[in-house]
């Protein structure tokens, strides 16, 4: 137990030096870019134009902060390498609260704009309007779809008034397919174009668990984009 504490103990030290605010025992929330770009330029992410979500009343944040089954080369999430430890990146070493996490969340965004009540070139309505966040992003860094009780934090959330946007890989199906509530919107990235990119280690996501390119099929988001494929192939 001693060495498990010190081992996310380091973890979470490199973590709060990159931004991040660690809630509970895998959870974090880090303010977004497009935060601070809507509160102080009048910019936002594409998720403003595409769904209407206000960036500076987005919280952003993971359920899994250091945790995924992929080690893909474009991500930023926190390796081993990265820290000169070890630890098992596949599976949580518990399951918080998910109750705790949604509403620490909130409070670690409140805390983060705050900080803008101050300054002379931010419109005070505008950051009163991002201390009463209306979105949550379950993305920042990691595979949320490894945390157990992922439906439950989205009902949280929910039973809060915030909308959800959920980012996964893909990789868990089983969960997507069983969530005891869904998100507002799901987005599956896929990390490699094809399968002879999937099948090759040394780039893309390499995998930390054996997937098979096919089992991104088995998503229900895929399985809905190829049922309007399916549909309209057969109208043509």
């Amino acid at each position: 137990m001693a060495l498990r504490v010190e081992t996310f103990s380091s973890i979470n030290r490199v973590l709060e030096k990159e931004g991040y605010r660690i809630i509970g025992s895998h959870s974090a929330y880090k303010k977004c870019h497009w935060t601070h770009e809507a509160l102080v330029n009048d910019r936002y992410c594409y998720k403003g134009k595409f769904y209407g979500i206000e960036s500076h009343r987005c919280v952003q944040m993971t359920p899994t902060s250091s945790w995924c089954w992929f080690r893909c080369i474009h991500c930023w999430r926190l390796e081993p390498e990265d820290v000169g430890i070890e630890w098992d990146e596949t599976k949580l070493p518990e399951y918080d609260d998910p109750e705790m996490i949604a509403e620490k969340s909130i409070e670690e965004h409140r805390r983060a704009v705050s900080g803008y009540l101050g300054r002379n070139d931010v419109d005070l309505n505008k950051v009163k309007e991002a201390m009463e966040p209306k979105h949550a992003a379950i993305s920042l860094t990691g595979e949320p779809t490894l945390y157990e009780r992922l439906g439950e934090l989205i009902a949280e959330y929910h039973r809060r008034g915030l909308t959800t946007f959920l980012v996964t890989s893909g990789v868990r199906p089983d969960v997507l397919a069983s969530l005891e509530e869904e998100p507002t919107q799901l987005f599956v990235s896929i990390q490699a174009p094809n399968e002879r990119k999937h099948k090759d280690k040394q780039t893309y996501h390499r995998e930390l668990v054996e997937f098979s390119y096919e089992d991104f099929g088995n998503s229900p988001q895929l399985q809905l984009t190829h049922r309007h494929q399916d549909d309209h192939d057969q109208r043509v």
